[in-house]
């Protein structure tokens, strides 16, 4: 969900997703501690928000991988929701 854009904060991803706030934080917590996913906490206004981004390194590694299965697949998006 993360690989097409930048970040995302956590409520449109949970929205995105349809998880529950439990359920996504378990997720991205996993993800974080293996390294895809960069967290972090920042206020607008006077509220709390985390944004989610993928590592820099591991984007790099879903980008090749993203590429790859275009090209073997015709150019279709393999991930793309529909």
């Amino acid at each position: 969900m993360l690989y097409p854009v930048a970040s995302m904060d956590f409520v449109k991803l949970q929205k995105s997703l349809a998880y529950t706030q439990g359920n996504l934080s378990s997720h991205l917590a996993k993800l974080q501690a293996a390294g895809f996913l960069a967290l972090e906490k920042e206020f607008k206004g006077k509220y709390p928000v985390t944004v989610c981004s993928l590592a820099e390194k591991r984007a790099r590694s879903i980008r090749r991988l993203w590429r790859r299965a275009e090209n073997r697949d015709g150019g279709d998006r393999p991930f793309a929701a529909k």
